[in-house]
């Protein structure tokens, strides 16, 4: 679980093009040994190529948004579902 954890942070990091160009030769890699998040991120990277992002959202709705899948994250790590106090819990 662990690994993926990584694998998905550094897959995030390309997404955001904060990724370096170890990092990205590092996820390359990883993927090449994990086929189900390989082709789990192959979707999602080609998604990312078609967003709009001249779409213009209001602050408050990327804010609500990135809460949304923050909070999704956080259940999935944690299934519990216990929240830390702070701005996750208003979501």
């Amino acid at each position: 679980m662990e690994a993926d954890a990584y694998i998905i942070n550094l897959a995030a990091k390309k997404l955001a093009g904060e990724a370096t160009d170890d990092e990205i030769n590092e996820l390359n890699k990883l993927l090449a040994e994990n086929e189900t998040l390989k082709n789990s991120l192959k979707n999602v990277f080609a998604t990312w190529d078609k967003i709009d992002f001249d779409n213009n959202l209001s602050e408050h709705e990327i804010e609500q948004n990135l809460g949304r899948i923050l909070k999704k994250i956080h259940h999935k790590i944690n299934p519990e579902g216990n929240l830390p106090d702070g701005p996750l819990k208003n979501c």
